[in-house]
């Protein structure tokens, strides 16, 4: 654009831009070679300054520059979204908190379906690079992210699909041959229609992995059970103890429709062991040991039917809980939350993820994702987005500071990010908070001088 313009200059033009927060490349054509002009030009964070006449090559230049910036704008946008998917699928952080751009998201997926397949390598077989073998899996997905997770020793793939059903089979001997060993157990998910799934997925696709090696024998069983991880805990979590044989006995009608061919006995015990498995892996993966629980413990004689396998499994649940609450008392958590908090506050700038605060007090982060849930009622990420929007509101009202500036200068990516933000936690855009502030205040001394 040109600084002199019909209407509106040129930087005025630009200052409605900036406020206004919206994402654009500027560069400025003018005859104007005044310094003051172009340090003003500076000042709005334009991308180039061009005398007229223009240079053709200088013009193709610039608009090559701005061009490769948005570019690599964008790869830092999609690679910083599928680290939030990453940290989402692992740790369950809820969707809302992501705060993700949904245009990014229909880019990264968009086909009609999401799943999720965990490669788990056997001991005798390395950690396999997943790049190595994307090639395979783009033969049955149309889109797939790969991620290695070492500490848990899994490769993982987010695919994207337009076909619902995949054909998991072809997809395991096609492994098989590439790794030239069968010595890997493979999870693949059901399918979804959302990304704000994708914890549940990733569960789903561990689960098979974990009902593939608890029941080797009885795969009917295993695949009842892959599907009802989320009752378990659900149950175990949420349901009031006078309402968890209700819960249970919906919950084994369930199984019982997929295992009918199972003698009676058998199928009690198998239930039992389903259900306990499961909460053995819940609470595995928050790092709670409890050394005298069993999921594989044998029912009293005493149970020969469904409602007396129900009463004895409700009876499990609640010493179960019991002795976690034994365990809670006992542990010393009541400086954990106060301490992050204050970490929080001293160190918004940073680009803070959950295993950083997990590593900062030695903790589990699922375990510290609850924990900061049930001591003050919001998650870790709520509690950063708050900190920084407390000194972004600052910056507005004591500073003339860009959008752009004040993102920065709390720890956003970009100025995007701080709209959005600010736009769900104080249901206005920065720019409304700013001159509706400025114009309060400047009412309050008009007052205070008469």
């Amino acid at each position: 654009m040109d600084i002199t313009m019909p209407v509106m200059n040129g930087f005025d033009l630009i200052r409605h831009i900036r406020a206004n927060s919206y994402s654009m490349d500027i560069v400025i054509l003018t005859s104007h070679a005044n310094f003051d002009y172009a340090k003003e030009a500076i000042t709005l964070q334009i991308n180039d300054y061009l005398l007229k006449p223009v240079n053709i090559q200088s013009l193709i230049k610039a608009i090559q520059t701005s061009r490769d910036k948005k570019m690599a704008e964008s790869d830092s946008a999609r690679k910083q979204t599928l680290v939030s998917l990453r940290a989402m699928m692992l740790y369950d952080i809820p969707f809302s908190d992501l705060l993700l751009d949904t245009a990014l998201l229909r880019d990264l997926f968009p086909y009609a379906y999401i799943s999720v397949v965990v490669l788990e390598p056997g001991a005798g077989l390395k950690l396999p690079d997943p790049e190595v073998y994307k090639d395979i899996f783009l033969d049955f997905y149309d889109v797939c992210y790969p991620m290695i997770f070492v500490d848990r020793r899994e490769v993982v793939f987010i695919c994207n699909h337009a076909i619902f059903s995949v054909k998991t089979k072809a997809l395991k001997e096609r492994l098989i041959e590439r790794l030239h060993s069968s010595d890997f157990a493979l999870g693949t998910s059901i399918s979804s229609s959302s990304c704000e799934t994708l914890h549940q997925l990733y569960m789903n696709s561990v689960q098979r992995i974990f009902y593939q090696k608890a029941f080797p024998d009885t795969p009917a069983l295993a695949g009842a059970a892959l599907f009802t991880y989320n009752d378990c805990v659900d149950i175990f979590l949420n349901t009031a103890p006078d309402q968890i044989k209700n819960a249970l006995n919906t919950y084994v009608l369930k199984l019982n429709s997929l295992t009918a061919a199972f003698s009676d006995r058998i199928f009690l015990e198998q239930i039992c062991h389903s259900f306990f498995y499961n909460i053995y892996f819940y609470l595995d993966s928050l790092s709670i040991s409890l050394p005298q629980f069993r999921p594989d413990e044998r029912l009293p004689e005493a149970v020969t039917d469904l409602p007396s396998a129900i009463d004895a499994i409700a009876d499990r649940i609640l010493w179960i809980k019991q002795e976690l609450k034994k365990q809670d008392d006992n542990t010393d958590n009541h400086e954990v939350i106060p301490h992050l908090v204050q970490y929080i506050k001293a160190n918004y700038q940073k680009d803070l993820s959950l295993n950083d605060l997990a590593q900062e007090v030695n903790m589990n982060p699922n375990y510290l994702s609850g924990l900061f849930k049930k001591t003050i009622s919001c998650s870790y990420l709520e509690c950063l987005h708050h900190e920084r929007l407390a000194i972004a509101k600052q910056l507005l009202l004591q500073t003339d500071l860009s959008m752009e500036q004040i993102a920065g200068k709390v720890g956003y990516n970009s100025s995007i990010q701080l709209l959005r933000i600010f736009k769900k936690y104080e249901h206005m855009l920065p720019s409304e908070f700013r001159a509706r502030k400025r114009q309060v205040n400047t009412g309050i001394m008009s007052q205070e001088n008469q």
